[in-house]
């Protein structure tokens, strides 16, 4: 016969269980919660700066350790190439907001068993910090930072080619602003950036004058008007013309004041090269007599006609032709002639012409004789009283003149040398011609009757070519 179980011990067994049950619950509970409050939901992501971090089953140092995990070394560009600095010499750390910390906070781990079968996804912003003497110290040591290594910019320039003026670009050069250059390496690093490019961010020092600059590109554009000009020189009866290669050597800029240099030695020696090729005064030339012979005159040190080029002057003028840009220059003559390269040379076919040993004048007009007079001359047997031979020019003409040296008075005088000889009439002379000179003759002056003085004073003028022979 079986025996039914007794109620009285089965109740105690279920109770006993039933505690059991309740005390691992609560105690898997308890686990959780404390699990939870240092721990993240399984299934729980960051997004920070765009990057999603998978944060779940982490702890907050885990969580933190991933999530703001700093690059080691941080890289600065500079123009010779790139150079390195560790993010611990730069005293770098970062941080976020919110926290992560506050983040773990969010979660309510009373309530884990439901909400840890939830997907938690979080958004945090990165702060990077740093310690601001650590950062400069360790920028500051970079070799590009050494000013014994930099190269210093230069400024563009105009530089003389040629046949023209050019602008020479500036150059870089490797100095830096170090102040700008800690600044954007700082700046750079508190972004989060892992590099700085020294050059986009302006750090360099830079030309003060670039090839674009529009001082320095007029200043070009000036000289080089100057450079091109063609300038022309009246040498009467010739032309010179002064071209582009030859002004460019004359020509220089001036750095300094951005100016036009001139070479005024080399304009100067370019003047006396024409004076020497085209000045007649004092020099021998070949000379054709009404009596149809050729004769060698002139030369001496008594000659008061021929081309004698005022050089300062001329020089001057072309200076001034050369930077203002002008198209010509004025050829300035001491003594002036009044042809070239034509009949008798520099003399031409209008003249006054004297034989000391006719004692005979001649006034030539465009090649024909349109008076001719008897005169005497200075004493023939004196030497101090002989009237000079060479090439002269009627320079200085009156009437009436009083004769001051010798206290004398004459109705016309017309002077051809410096020293005071000149054709005048000579009214206490009754005759003329003949070798009355030999014995009887002028200080040196051309005596005529008074009216064949009248009529060759009427015939002439100023700077008359006179010519004079034995």
């Amino acid at each position: 016969m079986e025996k039914k179980p007794k109620k009285h011990i089965l109740i105690p067994c279920l109770v006993g269980l039933a505690v059991c049950l309740m005390t691992g619950a609560a105690l898997y509970v308890k686990q959780g919660v404390s699990r939870y409050s240092g721990e993240f939901y399984p299934d729980t992501t960051v997004t920070i700066d765009g990057r999603e971090y998978r944060v779940g089953g982490m702890s907050l140092a885990e969580a933190e350790e991933a999530v703001m995990e700093k690059q080691p070394s941080f890289t600065v560009l500079t123009r010779t190439g790139e150079e390195t600095l560790s993010t611990d010499s730069m005293g770098i750390s970062i941080t976020t907001d919110p926290s992560i910390a506050d983040l773990l906070k969010k979660q309510d781990p009373k309530h884990w068993l439901t909400e840890s079968r939830k997907t938690w996804a979080y958004t945090a912003e990165k702060k990077y910090d740093a310690d601001t003497e650590m950062l400069m110290a360790a920028t500051q040591a970079l070799p590009c930072m050494q000013e014994e290594s930099w190269v210093y910019p230069k400024d563009a320039y105009i530089k003389k080619g040629e046949t023209a003026f050019e602008i020479v670009p500036e150059t870089q050069g490797t100095a830096l602003d170090v102040t700008a250059a800690v600044r954007a390496v700082e700046e750079a690093a508190l972004h989060g950036d892992t590099s700085v490019d020294l050059d986009k961010e302006g750090c360099y020092k830079e030309a003060a004058v670039k090839a674009d600059h529009p001082a320095l590109v007029q200043q070009a554009r000036d000289i080089n008007a100057l450079v091109s000009n063609t300038i022309t020189l009246d040498m009467t009866g010739a032309e010179e013309t002064i071209s582009a290669e030859r002004l460019i050597t004359w020509l220089d800029h001036d750095d300094a004041t951005g100016g036009v240099l001139l070479d005024r030695d080399a304009v100067a020696a370019y003047v006396a090269g024409l004076a020497q090729q085209y000045n007649t005064f004092q020099t021998s030339r070949s000379f054709t007599t009404v009596s149809g012979d050729t004769i060698e005159v002139g030369g001496g040190a008594d000659d008061t006609y021929g081309f004698w080029m005022d050089r300062d002057q001329t020089t001057a003028n072309l200076c001034e032709a050369v930077l203002s840009g002008a198209d010509s220059a004025k050829v300035v003559w001491k003594v002036p002639a009044r042809t070239r390269n034509a009949a008798n040379g520099d003399i031409g076919d209008t003249y006054i012409e004297v034989s000391i040993g006719r004692q005979h004048v001649w006034f030539v007009e465009n090649g024909n004789v349109a008076f001719d007079a008897d005169i005497v001359t200075g004493q023939g047997n004196d030497p101090s009283r002989m009237t000079h031979t060479g090439v002269f020019r009627v320079w200085n003409r009156k009437s009436p003149h009083h004769m001051q040296k010798y206290n004398v008075d004459c109705t016309y005088w017309m002077a051809f040398t410096w020293d005071g000889q000149g054709f005048h009439d000579a009214p206490w002379r009754g005759a003329f011609g003949g070798d009355i000179y030999m014995s009887s003759g002028s200080h040196g002056c051309c005596n005529m009757s008074l009216s064949d003085a009248k009529q060759l004073y009427s015939l002439t003028g100023w700077d008359i070519p006179v010519v004079i022979y034995n």
